[in-house]
């Protein structure tokens, strides 16, 4: 069987093993031709059909990394603050752990298993918002 991480093509006249799109199954694949440095025409051993055969393109080693916008991080950051001063001045109860069926109003605090201690800064019929050290985030609430 024909490897489709191969560098180079299979020679002309080899028999390799690939998905024949008109079988709709794995197929062995006679190579007709080279088309180019990268591709090969096949011809289907079962039904006839042709199909192009291409290397898979190598992963590029410097792949782009996404800088947050300025906007973003100005964002995050005064989120941030806001959550310290939020939690500096909190003097309510004890953080209570967040379950979806618990109901939350304006105020409250609560723990998350995954964003941590959190400040419930909007509430509505079934969700809140509620700001945590990293940000804003939608949450069920509620739900029986």
């Amino acid at each position: 069987m024909y490897s489709m991480s191969e560098t180079t093509l299979p020679d002309v006249a080899k028999n390799i093993n690939v998905f024949c799109k008109k079988c709709d199954t794995e197929r062995y694949f006679k190579v007709i031709a080279h088309t180019s440095a990268t591709s090969a025409k096949l011809k289907c051993e079962v039904c006839g059909c042709s199909q192009k055969y291409s290397l898979d393109k190598p992963k590029s080693a410097t792949a782009k990394v996404r800088k947050p916008s300025a906007k973003a991080t100005a964002a995050k950051e005064k989120s941030a603050s806001t959550w310290l001063t939020m939690k500096e001045q909190y003097k309510g109860p004890e953080a209570i752990p967040y379950l979806m069926s618990q109901e939350f109003k304006n105020q409250q605090s609560l723990l998350h298993p995954s964003f941590g201690v959190g400040f419930v800064t909007k509430s509505h019929a079934y969700k809140i918002e509620v700001l945590f050290a990293e940000g804003l985030k939608e949450l069920m609430h509620a739900k029986k």
